[in-house]
């Protein structure tokens, strides 16, 4: 091996995979052509965030896949070749970025593709994701504001130090109209006094709020919790 293919192993480093959660599935794809090159990272925490040199040389089996290519170097980009092997090659691709990430099985032979730079794989099959971009805004938005969220099956939960708020519907309908009433949320002391003096005063005041899902109202019945947020985050 060259030199300058050493430093380029030295240089090359194997990002982290993880999936955002903006990023959705599109579909999947067999018999896919890769280029190795296009293989930029891993979700095995033993080979993640180490430049190609290191991940090569912490192979578990190391020697075993080198010998086996040198027996077989047609596995990598003949599926006929591959079509009773147990260890089928897959791949997660994301649209957006044209990069692929290793998500499961297959690390020893990817790494050792891109050590070796050939020229090209045929996958067994490949996930393809894209993004959401309204929906990414709109939880980095979120985020640039102090608040952390959790995605589940019903909505959102935003949460802080000062409140958490539980947001049911469509997760792009709901978050846009809670940053907007959070936007033009009035955090005047005065405000403040009349809020208080109303919740005081008023017989069930509170209780007209509790229980509903309109995201005014969630905003209004969390209205102190919230006023410190937007004094704390300002």
């Amino acid at each position: 091996m060259k030199l300058d293919e050493i430093e380029r192993l030295k240089i090359e480093e194997l990002s982290s995979y993880s999936l955002e959660p903006w990023e959705f599935e599109v579909g999947e794809k067999y018999g896919v052509k890769v280029e190795p090159r296009k293989i930029k990272g891993t979700a095995h925490p033993s080979y993640m965030k180490k430049s190609l040199f290191e991940a090569f040389n912490s192979l578990k089996r190391g020697q075993s896949i080198v010998y086996n290519y040198i027996l077989s170097p047609d596995y990598y980009n003949n599926l006929d070749l591959r079509e009773y092997h147990r260890d089928k090659l897959h791949l997660i691709y994301k649209m957006h970025e044209d990069k692929y990430y290793i998500s499961g099985d297959g690390n020893h032979r990817f790494i050792l593709s891109k050590v070796l730079d050939i020229n090209e794989l045929i996958i067994d099959s490949v996930t393809e994701y894209n993004e959401d971009l309204k929906l990414k805004e709109l939880l980095q938005q979120l985020e640039s504001i102090g608040f952390a969220y959790e995605i589940t099956v019903e909505g959102i939960i935003v949460n802080s130090k000062y409140l958490e708020i539980e947001l049911y519907g469509n997760l792009k309908s709901v978050l846009g109209s809670f940053l907007k009433h959070y936007i033009n949320l009035n955090t005047s002391t005065i405000n403040e006094h009349l809020y208080r003096l109303k919740r005081y005063f008023t017989k069930d005041f509170m209780q007209k709020y509790a229980y509903s899902k309109e995201i005014m109202d969630i905003c209004y019945y969390n209205f102190l919790e919230l006023m410190k947020h937007k004094r704390h985050y300002s």
